[in-house]
């Protein structure tokens, strides 16, 4: 099989894809986002490592990428605990929303973001019925980020993901 070479002064396409930890810290945040790691939570590097089927090296590459985002603290010679947002941390929280969510709306957005949106409405409307208020957490947390996806940025939709996982 041969190999082409681009000519000269053509550049090769790389196509990012992301690491292990990456997807780690990913499906961690998603945890947390979701309220199944709730505030004060201890992770264990160990049963991490084994429940995911990755090495603890990733485990903590994933931990300093969520302690970077302030989702997790790290506490000298006790582990690695989900963050807990005192009061300032939630007013600031509350205006990064307002100022995405706001612009996002005003966006408009295509039927299908504006379908999701109802979508999360009616999942929020089933779980208050049904008096689940895990399941309204996280239709809220749906809700949300539907509005900010209106706005068809994946920058936002990033940033809103860290928002709503704080």
């Amino acid at each position: 099989m041969a190999t082409v070479n681009p000519s000269p002064g053509v550049s090769r396409l790389r196509v990012a894809v992301p690491s292990v930890a990456t997807r780690v810290a990913s499906e961690l945040r998603l945890q947390i986002a979701e309220g199944a790691l709730p505030p004060g939570t201890k992770l264990k590097e160990e049963a991490l490592s084994e429940e995911l089927g990755v090495s603890r090296n990733t485990v903590r590459e994933a931990f300093a990428e969520l302690a970077s985002e302030r989702l997790v603290v790290r506490q000298p010679n006790r582990g690695v605990f989900v963050a807990s947002l005192d009061a300032s941390d939630i007013h600031d929280v509350y205006a990064v929303r307002r100022a995405i969510e706001v612009s996002a709306v005003r966006g408009g957005g295509s039927a299908e973001s504006i379908a999701a949106v109802r979508a999360a409405v009616e999942e929020g409307k089933r779980a208050a019925e049904a008096g689940d208020s895990e399941g309204l957490g996280s239709a809220n947390q749906h809700f949300h980020g539907a509005l900010v996806a209106m706005a068809g940025s994946e920058r936002l939709n990033t940033i809103m993901s860290q928002v709503l996982a704080e």
